[in-house]
């Protein structure tokens, strides 16, 4: 990886996506999920995204910061965070958890290469 000012470790950082992540599937921890959408999804709202990289940037400046997240990340943030909460308002219940069962293992091959813990 390149030197960048942007902290990918920080901002994969387990205890926001995957908690926020946790219910985007049919059973999580073992029991239905009955609530959907997920009431993680206000978690991932856009501005809040947006806001978190701007703060894992060294400038804290969202217009420096994007340039320096890498490509990666912002194909995993295009896919499945940026449009989640319209996914949700059109998606059934059974398709939105179909399109993110692939979500976790995305988000832990990030993190593994990224050293996010």
């Amino acid at each position: 990886m390149t030197d960048s000012n942007f902290n990918s470790a920080d901002f994969l950082n387990h205890h926001w996506f995957k908690n926020a992540l946790h219910l985007f599937q049919v059973n999580p921890s073992g029991s239905e999920n009955e609530e959907f959408p997920p009431y993680t999804i206000a978690s991932l709202d856009n501005k809040t995204v947006v806001e978190r990289i701007a703060s894992c940037h060294s400038s804290g400046k969202l217009n420096e910061a994007i340039p320096d997240v890498p490509d990666d990340i912002m194909l995993f943030l295009s896919r499945y965070i940026f449009p989640v909460e319209e996914l949700a308002e059109k998606l059934s219940k059974e398709n939105f958890f179909k399109y993110y069962e692939p979500v976790h293992a995305k988000l832990t091959e990030l993190m593994v290469k990224y050293g996010a813990n």
